[in-house]
């Protein structure tokens, strides 16, 4: 079915969103004849292992979601080369309250290659992202036109930096968890003269 929506959309599609079902062949197949695609949604396709691949092919990409799906650091840089007019990325990595194993080691590697690599990002969400306070940081020097940022789940980050950030920047919105969200507000009051 959804390679007949593909083929009836005549090379004209340009947003599309996918559950459960996609592998490469699919994604292949739509980004072949989906050149000017804007927004791709990709929610639980565990059957994806060579997406960096088909980013290749998306040059006119603004908006990527990947839900459950944890990217690797060469599969982010790829992605930030090749679709160079990315302007919102929304990585929602498997949830630690669904997951009783989850560990939440520090690590800023696809924070800095974020940083690096997608400069024009308006728009970031990183749920359940190990970066801390230094990877956070790299983001708001590498991406100086971000409006929003989600950041539920990520605990390795100090309420004291994102709301620094927070006043900075100027963010026009800011999501956390709603059990710092009181912290936050409060130490951005504290903060204003």
């Amino acid at each position: 079915m959804c390679c007949e929506v593909v083929n009836r959309s005549d090379g004209q599609l340009i947003d599309i969103s996918i559950e459960h079902f996609c592998d490469d062949e699919l994604l292949q197949y739509i980004i072949e004849r989906s050149s000017g695609l804007k927004r791709l949604r990709l929610l639980a396709c565990f059957g994806i292992e060579e997406f960096p691949k088909a980013a290749a092919k998306l040059p006119m990409l603004e908006e990527l979601v990947i839900k459950f799906y944890r990217l690797s650091t060469k599969e982010l840089e790829e992605i930030g080369k090749s679709c160079r007019r990315l302007k919102s990325l929304k990585l929602d990595i498997e949830a630690p309250i669904l997951n009783k194993n989850y560990t939440n080691y520090p690590c800023d590697e696809q924070a800095l290659v974020i940083a690096e690599n997608m400069p024009g990002l308006r728009h970031l969400q990183l749920v359940g992202s190990q970066l801390t306070d230094n990877g956070l940081r790299a983001i708001f020097n590498g991406c100086p036109h971000l409006e929003s940022l989600d950041l539920r789940h990520c605990t390795n980050v100090r309420v004291e930096t994102y709301t620094r950030i927070t006043v900075l920047l100027m963010l026009k919105k800011l999501t956390v968890d709603m059990n710092m969200e009181k912290d936050v507000n409060d130490f951005i009051e504290a903060m204003m003269p």
